[in-house]
Order: structure tokens, then sequence, then C-alpha cells
């Protein structure tokens, strides 16, 4: 079987960037894992691994979900090469903090 490839979904806090007073973080793609994604990494072993991991802050993702949803998806379809994944499930996906991207 393939090995399953994530994008993994963090606010700015578990980024390290900050709390509150970074709320307003817009979204940043960084490669590899960090943060909660290196617990993962490692509880995946060789099954899996996080190709990317996504930061935004709390407020501006909630300030702004339209543009912050589309700006999310668009960097996952970057590192999956899909461009035509389901928004709803997506959008779940985006909430819950982890997404595959095969």
């Amino acid at each position: 079987m393939a090995k399953l490839k994530f994008v993994h979904y963090i606010n700015q806090f578990f980024a390290n960037i900050g709390g509150e007073e970074k709320a307003d973080y817009p979204p940043e793609m960084r490669e590899g894992g960090m943060g909660p994604g290196l617990a993962f990494a490692q509880a995946f072993g060789e099954e899996a691994e996080i190709v990317a991991t996504i930061i935004c802050g709390d407020s501006y993702f909630n300030e702004n979900v339209d543009t912050a949803t589309e700006t999310v998806l668009g960097m996952i379809r970057e590192k999956s090469g899909r461009r035509n994944l389901r928004s709803c499930i997506q959008r779940r996906a985006v909430r819950r903090g982890v997404l595959a991207a095969r």
C-alpha cells in the first residue's frame, strides 16, 4: 500500500507563533510537520507522512471564513495535485485539523 501523505492544519498557538495577540495570523504553508504534527508523524511510522503544515490564526479564519477556506484549500491542492477536492469534506476537515492529500 502506498504511503499516505497528509497536510496538517494548526492554529498560530500550536505553531509557536503566539497566543491571542497573533490570532489574526493569515494562512501560511510550511514544509513538513511541526508542533503536534511531530507526534502524529511518530505515531504514523512508515504508513504516512505529513508533507506540509498549514498555519492560520483562529480569529483570522473565523473573521474571513470564505477567503481563508479557499486559501487553505488552494494550499492543499498545491501539495496534492488534485483540482477536484470535495468542498464539504474539505470544510469539515479544515475545521477538524487534518487533511489527507494522497
